[in-house]
């Protein structure tokens, strides 16, 4: 009788260590937009490459939705309602987006820097005027950005997108 106790409680010791301990990635925050008190859903992105800049860094424009719009390679299309978040950013590759860490900057184009961008939560936009963005993985099917921004009334802009972009020609 005292090692069916045993062995039961070393079977629900056993279930609770395993239930316990899981993957802390936090995927609950994953393709959100942060912003005025809510949590947006982010669904797709698009990068549009804009050329070489006078300084020789390069200008890829990444724009991510939510809502009804909807991207193909000709850009973004929809009804024009849903959060959207707009980063002109700045590398050192002709060919896409760089593993790196991106500082706002008013005007002034260099590598890692965004110099534009733009924040809307469902209909109207806000200009983003500081902050920074994180890309973590930059391969255009499967990238990982991070964003830490600020509006230009103050608000905080805060978001996340795991997933493919689609490059626009």
């Amino acid at each position: 009788m005292m090692n069916n106790i045993k062995l039961l409680f070393l079977f629900f010791s056993m279930a609770i260590l395993v239930t316990a301990c899981g993957d802390d990635d936090d995927s609950s925050t994953a393709n959100q937009l942060n912003y005025q008190g809510e949590s947006l859903p982010l669904t797709a992105g698009v990068l549009e490459s804009y050329g070489s800049n006078a300084d020789g860094s390069f200008d890829w424009d990444v724009t991510i939705v939510g809502g009804t719009y909807t991207v193909s390679s000709d850009g973004i299309s929809g009804s024009g309602n849903g959060p959207v978040i707009y980063l002109d950013l700045n590398t050192n590759s002709s060919t896409g987006l760089v593993n790196g860490t991106y500082e706002y900057s008013d005007g002034n184009r260099m590598a890692f820097n965004f110099v534009d961008g733009a924040v809307q939560a469902t209909t109207e936009n806000s200009e983003i005027t500081a902050g920074t963005v994180t890309i973590s993985e930059s391969d255009i099917d499967a990238v990982k950005i991070n964003w830490s921004l600020e509006d230009e009334d103050g608000n905080p802009v805060t978001g996340s997108y795991s997933g493919a972009l689609t490059l626009v020609q």
